[in-house]
């Protein structure tokens, strides 16, 4: 399975698949970027969006369950970062356990970015996992409701009105 041809599963391995040209030649040095009290206020300000969003899905979800289980969701950020999703939550009031597994992502002009652990969870639990994409300034609408992407591995396959841009590599000596 591809990605937009940037990620690739084989054998439950990701990997970047070679057919990407460019992504890592020479790069001259850029000394226009941002600097590091501009980096810290931007991290900020994501942290905050992302406890925003996270708020709000939790509210969406208890209002959306309604039922015996909206009691029972769990913020699993609050609890680690590496369960690879924000939320646990319930298909419906009458599932037994957690079916729901939810990334929350606040998003703007810029899209989102997504870890590799997130990506791995999305191919393991592929109909179970959920990203919602939650646009801030429209949460006080009272007929707002945040994109729902089901499944966002097969999702973003070859779909022509999202983009992958790979922005960086983790690299482990062997």
């Amino acid at each position: 399975m591809q990605i937009n041809r940037f990620l690739s599963d084989e054998s439950g391995r990701l990997y970047f698949s070679t057919d990407v040209k460019g992504a890592a030649g020479p790069v001259p040095p850029s000394f226009d970027g941002m600097t590091p009290e501009e980096l810290l206020k931007k991290l900020e300000e994501d942290r905050l969006a992302g406890e925003r969003a996270e708020s709000y899905v939790m509210g969406f979800e208890k209002k959306r369950l309604g039922g015996r289980n909206a009691d029972r969701i769990e913020q699993v950020s609050l609890l680690t970062i590496s369960a690879g999703f924000d939320i646990a939550s319930f298909e419906n009031s009458y599932s037994p356990c957690f079916d729901r597994f939810i990334e929350v992502k606040a998003i703007g002009r810029r899209g989102f970015h997504i870890s590799s652990g997130e990506i791995e969870r999305a191919v393991s639990y592929r109909s179970k996992y959920y990203i919602y994409l939650v646009e801030l300034e429209k949460t006080d609408m009272a007929d707002y409701k945040p994109v729902i992407v089901r499944d966002p591995a097969r999702f973003f396959k070859d779909n022509d009105e999202w983009r992958i841009v790979p922005d960086g590599f983790h690299i482990t000596k062997i």
